[in-house]
């Protein structure tokens, strides 16, 4: 847990010169399929970042780059701070509706998982597996009686979730 005093990476002091960030235009702007995305650096490590360019041996076609030009000229960042804001609410609803999980995780044998954390970005959720449940058949039973199409934990580095 990072302590409260801690500001995020962007807002420390030192980011602008220490910071390399790297973006894609797959979920802000919809744009899954297109492939692409772009990085934002201090000038000081252009050469290098040439260098590690030039390794590369993918890229993003031109319909793509001119698809992501389009929504970055005609939508703009105002338009990606809109759709994030309306999803805003739903965070706490679907964290109220999750807390029963921990809840019940209480009495589980010592050692398993928990659900401890309330996400403060992404939509991204660790739900505990009961004991005596694999991660594939809970994420199985999920997709066929409910539709839900998850990834187990362990494909995270949270296995048990």
């Amino acid at each position: 847990t990072v302590p409260s005093s801690v500001p995020p990476r962007g807002e420390h002091p030192a980011a602008k010169e220490s910071t390399i960030s790297i973006f894609t235009t797959s979920k802000s702007y919809g744009l899954a399929s297109w492939r692409v995305g772009y990085m934002a650096y201090p000038h000081r490590l252009h050469d290098a970042m040439l260098k590690i360019q030039d390794t590369l041996p993918t890229h993003a076609c031109t319909a793509s780059q001119h698809v992501a030009l389009a929504a970055f000229r005609l939508l703009g960042p105002e338009w990606v701070h809109e759709q994030v804001a309306t999803l805003q609410p739903v965070r706490p609803i679907i964290w109220e509706a999750l807390r029963p999980l921990s809840r019940a995780a209480e009495s589980w044998p010592e050692g398993s998982t928990r659900l401890r954390t309330q996400p403060r970005g992404a939509f991204y959720y660790m739900l505990p597996v009961p004991p005596g449940v694999s991660e594939d058949a809970a994420v199985g039973l999920l997709a066929r009686q409910y539709g839900l199409l998850l990834l187990p934990g362990s494909a995270f580095g949270a296995p048990g979730h």
